[in-house]
């Protein structure tokens, strides 16, 4: 896997506003249905990661486990990130694929 690609598309999800961050946020894009994909820290505390775990198997989306929060918050600019979901289809595939290689 490369992760210095990984950080890049993220990088550029995130200028096309095409990601949402944050526990609170990114749950409501799951309900909502316009989550494509969902990345959480490696580090998120496990009250957040069952959460999350419960939605992604609910609402039927994929789901990466990358990183720690502070380099997950770094790609897309901020200071501490858990959770990030994808809202468009080609940048969760692109990201899936780099996950595979």
């Amino acid at each position: 896997m490369n992760s210095k690609k990984f950080y890049e598309v993220l990088g550029l999800a995130y200028i096309s506003k095409k990601l949402v961050w944050g526990e609170l946020s990114c749950i409501g894009k799951i309900k909502n249905g316009s989550a494509s994909l969902v990345i959480i820290a490696n580090d998120i505390g496990l009250a957040t990661q069952k959460k999350i775990n419960y939605f992604t198997a609910h609402y039927d989306i994929p789901i990466i486990k990358f990183a720690t929060k502070f380099e997950l918050g770094q790609c897309i600019g901020k200071r501490i990130v858990s959770v990030i979901v994808i809202l468009d289809l080609n940048f969760a595939r692109k990201l899936k694929n780099i996950m595979e290689v």
